[in-house]
């Protein structure tokens, strides 16, 4: 993966957020979301140097593998001075006549440029088990624009060689030209969507 660009201006996933026809399913048990974890919170003052937290909703657009369909998602990760990251990830797809489908495991890296995250994971049980998606925080209050999130990229799905999770904090790319065609020529900002109902925080990588 090559392409070391920030993206700017990032109307993330804008994910190109909601296509027509599509209604958020109402939440239930079966959703099991934990709540977003606050600044304040998930490590009691341990020695972070950069943090990710948020959690919310959003639905898929159309250039997506699986265009308007709804995601619930939930994430914190925090790096140390010494360059450890310990962190996880919750992803639910709300699929029609049917339960929703989970996706949870560790993150095992992130790179942080401005308000936008590259996050690398794994799920177990996937052969590879690497795993790339992106969120960007957007800022406080009713004057900002929604946070967003995208691009959940599995190695095991699309064919790509292990290592993607890593490859994707290190190279920070602009293109997945890793992904087979038409994938491989898509900004990864035309695959990023609204979050809705939630919120996303980045600290660190000169956000704040």
């Amino acid at each position: 993966m090559k392409h070391k660009t920030l993206l700017l201006p990032m109307v993330f996933l804008g994910f190109l957020a909601c296509s027509e026809g599509v209604t958020e399913p109402p939440l239930t048990s079966e959703d099991r979301t934990p709540q977003t974890v606050t600044a304040a919170d998930p490590d009691k003052g341990g020695g972070f140097v950069e943090k990710i937290t948020g959690s919310g909703h959003f639905v898929t657009g159309p250039l997506a593998y699986n265009p308007g369909v709804w995601r619930t998602f939930t994430m914190k990760a925090k790096k140390g001075a010494d360059g450890s990251v310990e962190g996880s990830f919750q992803i639910l797809l709300h699929v029609e006549d049917g339960p929703p489908i989970q996706y949870e495991g560790p993150i095992s890296c992130f790179t942080l440029q401005g308000n936008v995250a590259w996050i690398g994971a794994h799920l177990p049980g996937n052969t590879p088990s690497d795993i790339a998606f992106q969120v960007v925080d957007n800022g406080e209050g009713s004057g900002s624009p929604p946070d967003q999130a995208g691009l959940f990229v599995e190695s095991q799905l699309f064919g790509l060689p292990s290592g993607l999770a890593q490859r994707f904090c290190d190279d920070t790319p602009v293109i997945m030209d890793e992904m087979p065609p038409p994938y491989n020529t898509v900004p990864i900002w035309a695959l990023l969507s609204d979050v809705v109902g939630g919120n996303i925080q980045i600290h660190g990588g000169g956000s704040n």
